[in-house]
């Protein structure tokens, strides 16, 4: 009883400790999960808005060349659709086009073309767009196209599977970007509601217990404001927490050592006692036989010298 009893004091004490170390740690997971998806979220906008600096710079590039401005001058639409073509394959762009007063001039490629008012004023190179049946969000950078009466040239890329992964792998976390349109028709899904919120101007970070994911969520908005989709980062909690298992592997070890321990302990205390009241019992057998001779121990403690003495 003495022995069972430390040992489960002991395996009690630590893993009542050990369970709330456990839950710390899951909570920091958690929270350092949120804290990461934050981070992410940030960067793959600060990386949109860089690779949305360098499609202006590129449509600038586009503009400035002689040839292109000749052509539209002139009205060489084939011309003009050539050097289009071979503009947007050098560049890997996924469209390319000329507008001038709401025409388009010429074109290459699957750019989905803003409206007039969609375009950006000022001196805006680039903004996101994503018009119905699109896609998908795409960057779109806008260049005039001087001395062409006020002819501007558009370039765009969308934001799809190749530029999401390469997002991915500068953030570190799987990255999402649906239009206005997708978020709001995906309905099943867990993240539903953080959407929903998101759409409504919310930047929004959230743990989906359904899921196992820490999850967050941006609004993406156009050149006049308008938020036209979403982006999400997302990371998994249970890969967030690298040290929960060692953590209780550490504690199951140290419960059995201590445990180790404390039977030892209570081995040799449980015998120091038992033994003198052993004795005193065979002693007090022998003389109950008629052995009045035999000798008494007087050892294991006060209260068992005093027995004996008695």
């Amino acid at each position: 009883m003495l022995v069972g009893f430390n040992f489960g004091v002991v395996a009690v004490a630590i893993a009542g400790v050990g369970l709330a170390g456990a839950s710390l740690l899951r909570q920091m997971g958690r929270e350092q999960a949120l804290a990461r998806v934050q981070r992410s979220g940030d960067r793959a906008l600060d990386l949109i808005a860089v690779q949305g600096e360098r499609l202006g710079a590129t449509a600038e590039l586009l503009a400035a060349r002689p040839d292109l401005r000749r052509f539209v001058r002139d009205g060489s639409s084939d011309s003009l659709s050539m050097l289009l073509r071979e503009f947007r394959a050098a560049r890997g762009l996924d469209g390319v086009l000329v507008l001038a007063r709401g025409r388009t001039l010429g074109a290459a490629g699957a750019l989905v073309l803003p409206g007039e008012a969609d375009l950006p004023e000022g001196n805006q190179r680039w903004f996101l767009h994503a018009a119905p049946g699109s896609p998908g969000v795409q960057w779109t950078a806008a260049a005039e196209i001087h001395g062409a009466g006020g002819a501007r040239v558009l370039i765009g890329r969308f934001l799809l599977e190749e530029a999401l992964a390469d997002l991915g792998r500068w953030v570190g976390l799987p990255v999402t970007v649906l239009t206005r349109q997708t978020a709001e028709s995906r309905g099943t899904e867990p993240s539903i509601e953080l959407r929903l919120r998101a759409l409504g101007g919310e930047e929004v970070r959230s743990l989906l217990a359904a899921s196992g994911q820490a999850v967050g969520a941006t609004p993406l908005r156009d050149a006049r404001g308008r938020i036209i989709g979403l982006l999400e980062v997302s990371d998994e909690i249970s890969g967030s927490d690298p040290g929960r298992s060692r953590l209780l592997g550490a504690l199951l070890a140290l419960v059995l050592a201590m445990g180790g321990v404390a039977t030892l302990f209570s081995l040799l205390l449980a015998r120091s006692v038992a033994r003198p009241v052993e004795e005193l019992t065979a002693a007090a057998l022998r003389i109950g036989h008629g052995d009045f001779a035999s000798p008494l121990p007087r050892g294991g403690g006060r209260e068992v010298a005093a027995l004996a003495g008695a």
